[in-house]
């Protein structure tokens, strides 16, 4: 079923001098995705825009694998900051838009270069998101019970264009936000239908759902396997709560980064071992005295993962698989995670 979005939601998007499209922190496929479809949207409307992230490295990681899925590149500006050049081309009317977050924690860096940028108010910003606890926005397109922003970006794409006027680059992009965020339709339920009737229109429209699978999951390196070997060897495992904590390696990270980390690849195996409800991998980021933790809830389970990094750190996400920054060291965040998922509150499961 195609969703038609609210008229006035429309109109103000795409009204705009100018647009500013900022994703969450340490964005994933379906935040890169969706924020490439509604650059592409913005684009062909000739309506100026930005994609602002707090990390160029993070965001080209997704962004490679998109455009290695169609047959030419698609036209972004990518930054991490504005200059007075780049805030006047946007005109007299330009918007700030959050994708796939609703929140000002959740974009962190990004949110104090809009504040210097003195040109975007309350009333000049949207949010296009399907988590919890939003705050107050103008005009937003939430949608809590959408399993991805990516079908979002789909509502927002067939309520503003014909279908003759989709090119299969927008098509893909938001087909790989879907996938990205589904992990490729396996953690739908039986309440999202609706997302197998968008998929197939995207791939009438040109996306290639084996393409897209390949670029998420092929082509790793031999680093990466070796990488994911030293953090099996590690693993907390806290029995009686059916959660198994990944620690990252440091030496490892030092030297091959982000890139080699097999984040997926230790999800998808632990989540297979019998009975385990909730998988942890605490990760080093780049920043000294941060660490970047995700989680991942099996279905049968009543974990609520976006709960348990909201009380921790101020994180964020879904009740399956969410994420927080933790401020301090790996033995730190350990010790605070387990301490919590020790602590028997109310709002760790359902």
């Amino acid at each position: 079923m195609i969703k038609k979005v609210e008229d006035n939601f429309l109109k103000k998007l795409f009204s705009a001098s100018g647009v500013v499209i900022t994703p969450h922190v340490a964005p994933d496929g379906d935040a890169v995705g969706s924020t490439v479809s509604l650059s592409f949207m913005l684009t062909l409307k000739n309506i100026p825009n930005i994609i602002l992230t707090d990390s160029k490295p993070d965001y080209y990681k997704d962004l490679l694998r998109i455009n290695s899925c169609i047959d030419k590149e698609i036209p972004l500006k990518i930054e991490e900051t504005l200059i007075k050049s780049e805030i006047d081309s946007l005109g007299d009317n330009p918007l700030h838009v959050y994708v796939d977050c609703a929140e000002k924690s959740r974009i962190k860096s990004s949110l104090d270069v809009i504040k210097k940028a003195g040109v975007f108010n309350y009333s000049n910003t949207l949010a296009i998101d399907h988590h919890e606890r939003p705050d107050d926005f103008i005009s937003s397109y939430i949608d809590e019970s959408s399993p991805s922003c990516g079908d979002l970006m789909f509502n927002i794409m067939t309520s503003t264009f014909k279908q003759s006027e989709i090119p299969s680059e927008l098509a893909t992009a938001i087909y790989y936000a879907i996938a990205s965020d589904t992990d490729n339709f396996r953690h739908l339920t039986n309440n999202n239908s609706d997302t197998f009737d968008r998929a197939r229109v995207l791939t009438e429209l040109g996306a290639n759902p084996s393409l897209v699978y390949n670029a998420r999951h092929g082509g790793r390196p031999l680093e990466n396997i070796e990488y994911m070997a030293r953090i099996l060897s590690n693993l907390v495992v806290i029995k009686d709560k059916n959660v198994i904590i990944a620690l990252d390696d440091k030496d490892m990270f030092t030297t091959l980064g982000r890139e080699a980390r097999p984040s997926k690849s230790i999800y998808d195996t632990l989540l297979e071992v019998k009975d385990v409800e909730m998988i942890a991998f605490l990760k080093y980021r780049e920043v000294e005295g941060e660490i970047e933790g995700s989680l991942r809830v099996s279905p049968k389970s009543t974990y609520q993962a976006h709960e348990i990094c909201r009380i921790l750190a101020s994180g964020g996400g879904h009740e399956k698989a969410a994420g927080f920054t933790y401020h301090g060291s790996m033995d730190e965040a350990l010790s605070a995670f387990t301490e919590l998922i020790n602590s028997n509150l109310e709002e760790l499961k359902k």
